[in-house]
């Protein structure tokens, strides 16, 4: 779930020890399902994305994009904004509703 083959070329996938309990400590609190949509990412593949930063905290294991119970394609700001807190309570940093046309929500580890 973390090691999408469209994030990394290989077949392994580094995570850093606290994202995996964060995740599942978010995913009890929001009590609706979670899509990971980006986890780890390989330093090659992020140097070939658009935007991506040469230090991306998915390099290290460190980020997710997850969408919560909504149509990854819709525009359900109330479940953005809840799932925003819910990461930022299990003391992650998080974007902001319009940082993302697709309105994922980017979470990482501080």
């Amino acid at each position: 779930e973390l090691n999408h083959p469209e994030d990394n070329d290989h077949a392994f996938g580094i995570l850093d020890n606290r994202l995996v309990p964060m995740l599942n400590s978010v995913r009890a609190a929001y009590d609706h399902a979670i899509t990971v949509s980006s986890g780890y990412r390989c330093p090659v593949r992020n140097s070939g994305l658009e935007g991506a930063s040469p230090k991306s905290y998915h390099i290290f294991g460190q980020a997710v994009h997850v969408y919560g119970n909504w149509d990854r394609y819709s525009t359900d700001k109330t479940e953005h904004d809840i799932l925003k807190e819910i990461f930022e309570s299990h003391d992650a940093s998080t974007t902001e509703w319009d940082d993302y046309s697709d309105r994922h929500l980017h979470a990482r580890l501080k």
